[in-house]
């Protein structure tokens, strides 16, 4: 019986001594802290780095873009039929009004001459209702005296003058017919022209989609027409950058195809709304090459993909910080914390220039500051934190000129 009590004892006096280390000594460690930090003395580990200040920043973007000609164009057949002809195909060059294919025109001429022998009849028809007018006219004031002295009956004149009216209605009616018969000879006429497909502009034939003997339709394109007059690049800029692109803006193109060869650039015109449906503005740019470059660019066709890299902006002395630091509240007003002595403070920034690493810091902090880099996603105003900084573990920074990139790119 003594023997069961001592072993209680001894079990008592181990659960007591174990309690201090259970509850926080000055070396226990306590389970995770808020912000996916660890929480060392009642305090939330981070990891900080300093915002930097007086480096120059230089915010570039890179956009993949597409030669497209000045004027390019799908003809097809405005009339269905089968392929008689193909005059042309695929690398020859056209002139305006060129006839590039005809299909069978037997029916549509057939419609020209039934619309022509029809307006012809209504012709007819209103030069004989005229001649009809006349004479009834002509009768009834030869007959009008002979009432007066009533040599004939007033019935006889009424018979008359229904006549004329009978008559100038034939007219009219002509004349209907005459407008009708004539809008249909015009259509089959059109219909007619329309068995030929013309070249709309100078151009190169790119490709051509049917064959002779096949029956087609305004459906079915023929032939895919290239101008040669000019050919610029078009690209698709990310609404964030949006703000920063303008006509006359200098841009350099590097084309692939060509073995990478760079182009001077400027941008010719740019989408008044960006695209709802892909977030995207259009801008189009124009090559300038220099008096080595004007023989290259007889090698650029229409399709091929170019790199464009636009300087969206420069600051010489700028305020900055890595992207990662941000915060965003629910309404969208962006901030950091900032470590003073062992506490964590929140401060509201104002941006400037925006890359995918590094951000420009208009106004909420001077440079210098200590700032959360790691562990606050759960801060609150004053929490104390411990600062842990390792080299091994130093966020990605941009070059030495401080220069980024947008959608996808860093320099």
């Amino acid at each position: 019986m003594r023997s069961s009590l001592s072993k209680v004892a001894v079990l008592a006096l181990l659960i007591l001594c174990a309690i201090p280390a259970c509850t926080g000594g000055d070396d226990a460690k306590a389970p995770a802290g808020r912000g996916g930090g660890f929480n060392v003395n009642s305090a939330t580990l981070v990891q900080t780095v300093n915002a930097a200040k007086g480096e120059p920043f230089v915010l570039k973007g890179d956009y993949a873009g597409e030669f497209v000609a000045d004027s390019s164009a799908d003809v097809a057949f405005e009339v269905s039929g089968r392929v008689l002809s193909l005059n042309y195909d695929i690398g020859d060059r056209v002139k305006k009004g060129d006839v590039l294919a005809k299909i069978n025109d037997t029916v549509h001429r057939q419609k020209v001459r039934e619309a022509s022998a029809a307006a012809k009849m209504a012709k007819a028809s209103i030069g004989e209702a005229e001649i009809s007018v006349k004479d009834l006219e002509s009768n009834l004031k030869r007959k009008r005296p002979l009432l007066e002295r009533q040599l004939i009956s007033e019935r006889e004149i009424e018979d008359l003058d229904a006549q004329l009216s009978g008559a100038r209605q034939k007219i009219l009616v002509g004349q209907a017919s005459l407008e009708q018969s004539n809008a249909r000879l015009q259509s089959a006429r059109e219909d007619l022209r329309n068995t030929e497909i013309r070249a709309p502009f100078d151009a190169k034939i790119a490709a051509r989609m049917v064959d002779l003997g096949s029956f087609v339709g305004p459906s079915n394109p023929a032939f895919r027409l290239i101008s040669e007059d000019g050919i610029y690049l078009r690209i698709n800029i990310p609404e964030q950058d949006a703000g920063y692109i303008a006509v006359d803006k200098d841009v350099s193109v590097r084309i692939g195809a060509l073995g990478g060869s760079q182009f001077d650039a400027k941008v010719s015109r740019v989408a008044p709304a960006i695209d709802p449906s892909t977030r995207m503005l259009r801008a189009d740019i124009r090559l300038v090459p220099t008096d080595d470059q004007q023989a290259m660019l007889e090698r650029i066709r229409p399709g091929m993909y170019a790199q464009v890299q636009v300087d969206l902006g420069r600051r010489d002395d700028a305020v900055t910080i890595p992207r990662q630091a941000l915060a965003e509240e629910r309404g969208g007003a962006q901030y950091v914390w900032v470590v003073k002595g062992d506490a964590a403070h929140k401060q509201n920034l104002t941006l400037g220039l925006q890359g995918r690493q590094r951000v420009e810091v208009l106004s909420g902090l001077n440079g210098g500051e200590d700032i959360v880099l790691r562990g606050g996603e759960k801060l609150k105003e004053g929490d104390k934190v411990n600062v842990q900084n390792f080299d091994s573990t130093a966020p990605a920074e941009a070059d030495a000129e401080g220069t980024s990139k947008t959608e996808g790119t860093e320099l």
